[in-house]
């Protein structure tokens, strides 16, 4: 995963090691006091469905971890698009505040 610094936020591509050139993901993030704010992700369209490719956690996952690195004990909020509130309250046990 390589990064890149745009306006505040870090945005990072999520690729295999079988092949550097197709992106697999992206996530854009922002380090707040106390969490990291995930602003935006995105999986590529052939991650995307019942026929996906690999599923969409690892973008989760690696928010969580620059999140402990930088001392925030794993804390992690998100803006999410609307029509996915639900989905991400009952695969991930997000509340809605």
């Amino acid at each position: 995963m390589t990064g890149k610094r745009s306006i505040g936020n870090s945005v990072y591509k999520l690729t295999i090691e079988e092949n550097y050139d197709v992106i697999q993901g992206l996530i854009s993030l922002q380090y707040r006091d106390g969490f990291v704010l995930v602003d935006l992700i995105e999986n590529a369209d052939f991650n995307i469905g019942r026929n996906k490719v690999y599923n969409g956690v690892a973008g989760n996952l690696f928010a969580c971890k620059q999140s402990w690195d930088k001392g925030n004990f794993g804390y992690v909020t998100f803006n999410s698009k609307t029509n996915l509130v639900s989905h991400y309250e009952k695969l991930l046990g997000n509340q809605l505040k």
